[in-house]
């Protein structure tokens, strides 16, 4: 029977990185969209649209009516 330190399991090995930040990549862009009139936010989570303002679409609608987009700048909401 080996004692190595390799052969000994470490429970906290799997968690290592638990505390390292995270970088979260950009979603990839599904496709675009374009505002077909003017949009006013008026809660968390949504943005401000300007008519045919042009976004990329990041997420479909997941039949709650709401599509996730992001703007052009990557700026995602």
């Amino acid at each position: 029977i080996s004692t190595s330190h390799l052969s000994l399991h470490d429970p906290d090995a799997e968690f290592a990185d638990a505390d390292a930040p995270e970088f979260d990549e950009p979603l990839p862009a599904l496709g675009t969209a374009k505002a077909l009139y003017v949009f006013e936010a008026q809660s968390e989570g949504s943005i401000p649209m300007g008519e045919n303002e042009e976004f990329e679409v990041v997420e479909l609608d997941q039949g709650d009516g709401w599509t996730r987009v992001r703007r052009r700048d990557h700026e995602e909401e």
